[in-house]
C-alpha cells in the first residue's frame, strides 16, 4: 500500500468513533501529509484535504514516528508517568525528535492507573 493510499484510509476514520489516543494520532498524520499541513473540514465536520503529494514523508521517519506516537498518547491526559519519562529518545528545544531510541529497552512507556503500554519498534534493516 502506498503512503498516498493509507492517508485517504485514515481520512476516512471517523475520528468520533475512534479512543481518544487514535483520534490524536489520526490528526497528527493527517496534518504531517497533507497538503502544506492545512486542517480544513466540510460542512458535515469531515476533514477534506487532500494528500500532500510529498517525495518521501517525515512521518515515516522512525525518529518521527516515534515522537508522533508520544504526542497522541500524551493527548490523553491521564498518563502516570511524566511526558519526559514516556519517551526514550531526544528532542530539541522545538519538541522535534533528535534521534530514535536507543536499542536494547522499548522506545516508550506510558503507565497509566490500570495498565502499561510498552512500545518498541524495529526498522527495515532490523536495527
Amino acid at each position: 500500500m502506498q503512503i498516498a493510499e493509507i492517508f485517504y484510509a485514515v481520512r476516512a476514520l471517523d475520528w468520533t468513533k475512534l479512543p481518544s489516543f487514535q483520534a490524536a494520532a489520526r490528526t497528527l498524520f493527517l496534518n504531517r501529509t497533507c497538503y502544506n499541513g492545512l486542517y480544513r473540514v466540510n460542512k458535515s465536520g469531515g476533514f477534506n484535504v487532500p494528500f500532500g503529494r510529498y517525495k518521501n514523508p517525515r512521518i515515516l521517519d522512525p525518529a518521527y514516528f516515534e515522537w508522533v506516537l508520544w504526542r497522541a498518547f500524551l493527548a490523553i491526559n491521564s498518563l502516570a508517568n511524566k511526558p519526559y519519562e514516556a519517551r526514550r529518545y531526544k528532542i530539541d528545544q522545538d519538541f522535534l525528535p533528535v534521534g530514535t531510541a536507543p536499542g536494547g529497552g522499548p522506545d516508550l512507556i506510558f503507565e497509566f492507573e490500570d495498565f502499561v503500554i510498552v512500545v518498541g519498534g524495529v526498522s527495515e534493516n532490523g536495527k
